[in-house]
């Protein structure tokens, strides 16, 4: 255990994006990656994945977090459902440009 802490902490440092992350999705992963001894890649691919989600402003990636058992499945599942929100169709109403007209 304390050995995955520290590849962890390792993965972590080298993901620029993830102390962009609420200080309690960041707690939610690591959990989740200790659990499931997520590898570099599949940590990064979560932490654009909840980088995605909050800029297009679908809710967080504790939202669509399915539990399998194991962590294959719950990556693929959780891939699958960040596919689905990513294929819909995005209204731009609300957006504001920063250029002056």
């Amino acid at each position: 255990m304390v050995e995955y802490s520290k590849k962890f902490l390792e993965h972590r440092a080298k993901l620029a994006n993830f102390n962009k992350l609420s200080k309690s999705l960041q707690e939610f992963l690591e959990q989740k990656a200790d659990n499931y001894r997520l590898s570099f890649q599949d940590l990064k691919a979560l932490v654009d994945i909840a980088i995605d989600l909050n800029m297009w402003q679908e809710g967080s990636l504790i939202d669509i977090w399915e539990d399998k058992r194991d962590k294959k499945e719950t990556i693929k599942s959780i891939k699958s459902r960040y596919e689905d929100i990513r294929a819909k169709r995005k209204s731009y109403s609300n957006f504001r440009s920063n250029k002056r007209q």
